[in-house]
């Protein structure tokens, strides 16, 4: 057999290491998660913020998802985000701050939406999803041109 083809053979050989496929994956994992654009900045605040602005008339709208308040202030772009506390509610607040429930921002419960956030989970993990399918079918052809050279 000529050097040649044993060098190639061994190229194949470490490809059928256990080891080396983690260690693909992980790379491509974080090569494409660093091409991946982020997400738009997102501002977090306290309820103590909340209340201030509550009383200044600066909030315009209130979404609650369980504990999870998205509040909108005049003149700040992004959506506020605040976590309710055990026990907290957004009217509490409010009403703790001293304002009458006619002076209440509107306030829209809304429950969580399966079927909207379904696809964007196949979405975000489709990447994934995909890398891995093509690992395991380079896998296979590398294995079956592997027993098909040793034939």
């Amino acid at each position: 057999m000529a050097p040649q083809a044993r060098r190639g053979q061994r190229e194949v050989n470490i490809l059928r290491r256990w080891w080396i496929w983690p260690i693909i994956i992980v790379v491509g994992l974080v090569v494409l998660f660093t091409l991946l654009p982020a997400d738009e900045p997102e501002l977090f605040a306290t309820p103590r913020d909340f209340v201030e602005d509550a009383r200044a008339g600066r909030v315009q709208e209130i979404e609650v998802n369980g504990k999870y308040v998205d509040y909108k202030v005049e003149g700040v772009e992004p959506t506020l985000e605040m976590d309710l506390e055990e026990g907290q509610t957004v009217r509490g607040l409010l009403t703790q701050a001293g304002l009458d429930a006619e002076e209440f921002p509107p306030i829209e419960t809304r429950g969580d939406r399966w079927w909207i956030r379904g696809p964007f989970m196949i979405v975000t993990f489709l990447p994934i999803i995909l890398i891995v399918a093509v690992l395991f079918a380079l896998l296979r052809w590398l294995w079956r041109k592997g027993s098909a050279a040793q034939a």
